[in-house]
């Protein structure tokens, strides 16, 4: 219900996952995505497949570019999802259920404190199908979080797992400014054995201290992200081609390092700085092979990426760091206005390389 924010299901990261328009600008890559203060995603795109809408406090969302605080990555705006702080909360159990076989349940539990560390533990686990042939998921997430008061202020420590596979749906192919007909709507032209799996750890930990002159936030990320694909796509629409449509499998590995420390000042009730630095580091890696294979146009018959020869191997290693050192006042002088000034000096560096082998024809 938020105004000019919408969001469709699916999109190019698999049935689990969805595509955000902010502004009337539908990209995956436009916006940045933030959980509990750390990028999801990291210096890559953001990993909208693995968020997970249990147990939260609140949705924060920044509309149009956010440079400061966020960095050049947020040109369109920010959503930030926020969970109950460890401890926080009600237990929650619940169960539920739809239509194309979606089932799933989650619990939510602020475990007993142990003197100044208070903890808590979510998880859940969702399977849902699709009108699309040989489409869904399965998602299973593990949330725990912790905090010691301790040293004048808090430290914080928390891990996600979350385990996803997914079945991959086919784009309804345009031929010349129209959709063609020759294709069913529903229809799966993915290799018989297509799959979008992952695994991603995610470990954060924290401390933050109130200060007479205001408080001390910092935020240390570390995050691992494993991928096993295989999908595919016509390239002709042509029943009596063979091969008709072009494959790939790739093996990717992703590892993000985040780190933020800024120092937060409020003179008075309408005015607040915000000052600090930080930094993020991504290292992405993939190996893949790419081949040609048929598939019958309404889906059927389709070949999986064993049964066909490789027609190249390729390689990818790419290294991002973004940082930055950033300042911002904001104004509020009422309640529904609010003016924001500050400036931001960012450094950024970038190693990527690649290769093929093999001929392609």
């Amino acid at each position: 219900l938020v105004a000019v924010l919408s969001s469709a299901s699916g999109g190019d990261r698999g049935p689990a996952s969805s595509v955000p328009e902010i502004w009337g600008l539908r990209e995956f890559d436009a916006f940045l995505l933030m959980v509990d203060g750390v990028p999801w995603g990291g210096a890559f795109n953001p990993a909208l497949a693995t968020l997970d809408f249990n147990n939260i406090e609140r949705i924060e969302i920044l509309r149009g570019p956010a440079p400061v605080m966020y960095g050049a990555t947020s040109f369109v705006g920010v959503i930030h999802v926020l969970h109950f702080a460890a401890g926080e909360g009600q237990r929650i159990a619940s169960a539920y259920g739809g239509s194309h076989s979606f089932v799933g349940a989650s619990v939510y539990l602020p475990l007993t404190s142990s003197g100044d560390y208070r903890q808590s533990l979510a998880a859940n686990y969702d399977t849902k199908g699709s009108s699309a042939d040989r489409t869904g998921f399965d998602r299973g997430h593990l949330l725990y979080r912790g905090a010691l008061a301790a040293a004048g202020g808090n430290f914080r420590f928390d891990f996600d797992a979350t385990f996803l596979q997914q079945e991959p749906a086919s784009p309804h192919v345009r031929q010349g400014r129209t959709l063609t007909t020759a294709t069913p709507l529903d229809a799966n032209h993915n290799p018989r054995n297509a799959k979008l799996d992952e695994n991603r750890f995610h470990l954060v930990t924290g401390y933050d201290r109130a200060m007479a002159e205001g408080a001390w936030t910092t935020t240390l990320a570390l995050t691992r992200t494993d991928r096993d694909l295989t999908r595919g796509f016509l390239s002709a629409v042509d029943e009596a081609a063979d091969p008709n449509a072009a494959g790939f499998s790739q093996e990717q590995s992703q590892t993000d390092i985040y780190f933020d420390t800024h120092f937060a000042r409020r003179f008075s009730p309408q005015v607040n700085l915000i000052a600090g630095v930080d930094y993020l580091y991504g290292k992405g890696e993939s190996e893949g092979e790419n081949f040609d294979y048929h598939v019958h146009l309404d889906g059927s018959a389709a070949q999986a990426s064993g049964d066909v020869p490789v027609q190249e191997t390729t390689g990818l290693e790419d290294e991002r760091g973004f940082g930055g050192l950033y300042a911002q006042v904001e104004w509020t002088p009422m309640p529904r206005l609010r003016v924001d000034l500050g400036g931001r000096f960012n450094f950024t560096d970038e190693k990527r390389e690649g290769e093929v082998e093999g001929d392609r024809k």
